[in-house]
């Protein structure tokens, strides 16, 4: 609604720029592996804020150097810091977290997280637009997870020895769109007859998140991972 916006992250380090309106954008720099969470407003709004954490004994103590009650909000997946603000002024506000143990007061605010940096060295190698559901022999060769497939709706998946589970972060959702078998090339192949085409969905909104488990003692090397992505309803989806 106007001069009102909610933000509630899936992942713990974010950088994003919202527009809001012409030529406005809210600007975001997550870190919350360190603590550290800058918001940018163009224009005074209230907003409530949810700040995403792994630890659950913090206090988030600091709003541009003022102390500000937080409140604790567990889900399934994760934990939040959960802050209303009736009017946030323009301009730059840093929210700080801080670690604090059992029954210890905050000193000075700056005692920092103990998790290391987050550090994923990866890049966007292509994008392919021609395959489209023909990707049995092509993708997957090594395991493969398509939701909502076939006839029944159920996830069909083989996952290699080093990824345990794929899982849609909370509140994230399925959709079968082909509602059974489809003749439409943009349908994936059935990976048990391929002469059968299936196509289903995860989503959220306004975005989602997926977590995957990785046993890093059976990594070696640099692995590859593709996404199909797919405007079935033709709704001008990018």
């Amino acid at each position: 609604q106007p001069g009102y916006i909610k933000i509630q992250p899936a992942l713990l380090t974010i950088k994003a720029n919202i527009p809001i309106g012409k030529d406005q954008v809210i600007s975001m720099d997550f870190d919350g592996y360190n603590g550290e969470y800058i918001i940018e407003i163009p224009i005074a709004m209230k907003i409530d804020i949810y700040l995403p954490t792994k630890q659950e004994n913090i206090n988030i103590a600091f709003v541009n150097g003022y102390d500000v009650d937080f409140t604790k909000i567990v889900t399934k997946h994760a934990i939040y810091w959960m802050a209303q603000f009736d009017v946030l002024s323009p301009g730059k506000h840093v929210f700080k977290a801080r670690l604090i143990k059992d029954s210890q007061q905050i000193p000075n605010g700056n005692i920092p997280y103990p998790f290391p940096p987050a550090n994923y060295p990866c890049s966007v190698v292509t994008e392919d637009h021609e395959t489209k559901g023909n990707w049995i022999g092509k993708y997957g060769t090594k395991g493969y997870i398509l939701y909502a497939f076939s006839s029944d709706s159920k996830n069909t998946e083989k996952l290699p020895a080093y990824i345990s589970n794929i899982t849609p972060v909370d509140g994230t959702k399925l959709c079968d769109w082909t509602q059974g078998n489809s003749q439409d090339v943009r349908a994936l192949q059935d990976p048990s007859n391929s002469s059968n085409r299936y196509l289903g969905t995860i989503f959220n909104s306004p975005t989602y998140a997926i977590s995957v488990q990785v046993d890093s003692s059976k990594l070696n090397g640099t692995y590859l991972m593709s996404l199909y992505l797919c405007d079935w309803d033709n709704n001008y989806r990018k």
